[in-house]
């Protein structure tokens, strides 16, 4: 593969998805209606709260700035920021999220989950 990630960065796809367990994470079917979900990225802090049917109501980052908080969405997954994308996960530090609007993220930092059941 001439010119693509390998060359770069002297590993592979493969390679990559294979070690992506050893980054923080959160995976979609670990959550349940109700959590709330704080992703902190280098330029931003998103807030979601998990509906069904794979939504989300997200405030926060771009969501806030265009004026479209709260807005509700789904998650594509979590992505290097390119065309490969890992869709079990919702986010990975390091990696960026990518929502069904087509917004990508910059790179995560922090992923803390709070679960519904400790709200008010």
């Amino acid at each position: 593969m001439h010119g693509g990630i390998e060359d770069m960065f002297g590993v592979t796809l493969d390679s990559m998805t294979q070690s992506s367990h050893l980054f923080p994470q959160v995976r979609k079917d670990e959550l349940a209606e109700g959590d709330c979900v704080i992703i902190r990225t280098v330029r931003s802090e998103y807030v979601l709260r998990v509906l069904s049917d794979g939504l989300y109501e997200v405030r926060g980052g771009w969501f806030d700035e265009k004026g479209y908080a709260p807005m509700i969405t789904g998650v594509s997954g979590a992505t290097w920021g390119g065309n490969a994308i890992m869709p079990m996960l919702l986010a990975a530090c390091g990696l960026r999220v990518e929502f069904w609007n087509r917004l990508i993220t910059s790179p995560v930092r922090s992923v803390v989950v709070i679960p519904g059941r400790l709200s008010n």
